[in-house]
């Protein structure tokens, strides 16, 4: 399991290591969706910095994005931060990001966790 899930408060954080799989985006997803604490999270993290490969494809980065704005209605506070300088990564994220449309998450990304940890999605305009 190349991810790793801690909950601080109204924050969630996965780290995600190694060679991720699309098998293991979803099993993370069902994780924490499915959790009780999901609905009062106002903040979600996904930690990409120290991925070395991911097999996601433009078809998998789309439903990813129609799932997780079907799961907005539960938690739509829920904003995501990406934290990731890779480019592979940064360029899923637009897609999935096209794909979750006019959810309610904002959805943003960051150089490190100090910054995502640090982010206000409440007073991002």
């Amino acid at each position: 399991m190349p991810y790793k899930i801690t909950w601080l408060d109204q924050t969630v954080i996965a780290d995600f290591y190694g060679d991720v799989t699309v098998q293991e985006i979803r099993d993370h997803g069902r994780e924490v969706n499915n959790d009780l604490r999901f609905k009062k999270v106002s903040k979600r993290i996904s930690n990409c910095s120290a991925i070395t490969s991911i097999n996601a494809s433009t078809t998998d980065l789309k439903i990813f994005g129609f799932i997780d704005h079907d799961a907005a209605r539960y938690a739509p506070d829920a904003h995501m931060a990406v934290v990731t300088e890779h480019p592979s990564i940064i360029q899923n994220t637009a897609q999935y990001k096209a794909a979750f449309g006019d959810g309610s998450w904002k959805i943003k990304l960051f150089p490190s966790i100090g910054e995502a940890l640090a982010w206000d999605p409440d007073q991002d305009g």
